[in-house]
């Protein structure tokens, strides 16, 4: 899931400022990459980025299990990781695909990506390696400026978790951030 944040915080680089509108359907990671370029960008600088889980559901799994990782899942819930940092001119611009969803994008693809004055709103499909056998689905709403973000995220993973064939996981999320100053 850490891999995913990453990749969220890469991708908030390429929201633009509203100038150019981008809207694509069933597009890489790198065709996102290529649309976004055109768009303005985040402000380079230092950023101070919040990341909080706000839900941690686990469907399908039995009742014995969830009480088992309830204390897990409590542990996430609530928490604000606060990370800072820098953006260069030529992140900002244009951030290697990879950092979208690791590996260069190997098996993601954006069912839809979607920058348009002010708001980003995306949804992005991974199979294969890394996805717990079935998949991964991240949907992303929400508002940016050249100096601020407020993003919301809903993950979704299905296979085995936990041992588990079956289970899934649905995680919501929000991340704000907020250029500071110069690196």
């Amino acid at each position: 899931m850490k891999r995913r944040t990453v990749a969220l915080a890469a991708l908030l680089g390429l929201a633009g400022c509203g100038q150019a509108e981008v809207d694509l359907k069933d597009a890489s990671v790198e065709e996102v990459v290529r649309a976004a370029e055109k768009a303005e960008t985040l402000s380079p600088g230092k950023w101070s980025m919040q990341y909080e889980v706000l839900s941690v559901e686990l469907p399908g799994m039995p009742d014995q299990e969830k009480r088992m990782m309830k204390a897990m899942t409590d542990a996430m819930l609530g928490r604000k990781d606060l990370t800072e940092q820098c953006l260069t001119p030529e992140q900002a611009k244009a951030p290697p695909p990879e950092m979208f969803s690791g590996a260069g994008g190997a098996g993601c693809k954006f069912e839809r990506f979607a920058l348009d004055n002010g708001e980003m709103n995306a949804t992005m499909i991974c199979t294969g390696p890394g996805t717990t056998g079935g998949g991964m689905k991240m949907a992303m709403k929400g508002q940016y400026g050249g100096d601020s973000i407020n993003i919301e995220q809903e993950l979704e993973m299905s296979g085995m978790i936990g041992g588990t064939e079956g289970v899934g996981i649905r995680v919501k999320a929000r991340s704000i951030g907020k250029r500071v100053g110069d690196c």
